[in-house]
């Protein structure tokens, strides 16, 4: 965390004040110290504030990124189809992030800009690559490789919202 980086502070106000404007109040919810989280259709987009690196703390970094799948084995030929898909984005990547739990590991979609000079229509452009790439490629990954979309996760966890609710009332 750079809660004392002036860099930090400048750009996470930055974004903070064009995700009003574009969503209001509602729309976007603060995560942790350093970002932010939205809905956009069926995925949930990240927004993080960092500083650019640990030796050049006088710029940032904003990374948009979200879950494009959850509980996709790493194979051979997911990782050959992940970098086939990377060569074609001007802008953003797809990485892997696996955990201890395989049902745990997740394919994201991740987008970085520069934070000094950001525009409105920057991080708008941002959001939109990265909420559109995961939508687009989710279901496509889960037919080919398995796993979940967050769209499915999201559902389980309404339903599982809904049946502990439906508990409370017997």
């Amino acid at each position: 965390m750079a809660k004392g980086n002036p860099a930090w502070l400048a750009t996470h106000e930055k974004v903070r004040e064009y995700l009003r404007e574009s969503f209001g109040d509602k729309g976007f919810f603060p995560l942790e110290d350093n970002g932010f989280w939205l809905r956009y259709g069926t995925t949930i987009v990240h927004v993080f504030v960092h500083p650019f690196s640990q030796e050049d703390q006088r710029r940032s970094v904003v990374n948009i990124w979200s879950r494009v799948t959850v509980g996709t084995p790493l194979t051979g030929d997911l990782a050959m189809f992940l970098i086939k898909a990377n060569s074609g984005f001007r802008f953003g990547a797809f990485g892997y992030y696996e955990s201890e739990d395989p049902s745990l590991s997740s394919i994201i979609f991740e987008y970085n800009l520069l934070g000094e000079g950001l525009t409105r229509e920057q991080l708008l452009d941002g959001l939109m690559a990265v909420a559109g790439t995961s939508d687009h490629y989710d279901t496509i990954i889960t037919k080919q490789f398995g796993g979940k979309t967050m769209a499915e996760i999201m559902e389980e966890g309404m339903d599982e919202e809904t049946e502990e609710k439906d508990e409370e009332w017997e």
